[in-house]
């Protein structure tokens, strides 16, 4: 799971944490100039950490609908 924010390092910036499913923080990355850049950031990050060995295309280079479709064969 991850969330997005103002950067509190950098005024004017965005910035997003990502967490495991138990709620522990895994990274927080900030510096982002829209939302809409630290949303994919943030997407992308989820993605890698996601564990689905064998997987392809590898889960980082798929789309959102791409990925549903791949969890629900």
């Amino acid at each position: 799971m991850w969330t997005r924010g103002k950067d509190t390092e950098r005024p004017g910036m965005f910035a997003y944490e990502l967490f495991t499913a138990d709620g522990a923080l895994i990274e927080r990355v900030g510096g982002f100039a829209t939302h809409i850049e630290a949303d994919r950031a943030a997407e992308r990050a989820q993605r890698m950490a996601l564990d689905f060995p064998g997987m392809t295309p590898p889960i980082e280079n798929m789309t959102d609908a791409e990925l549903l479709a791949a969890l629900e064969e």
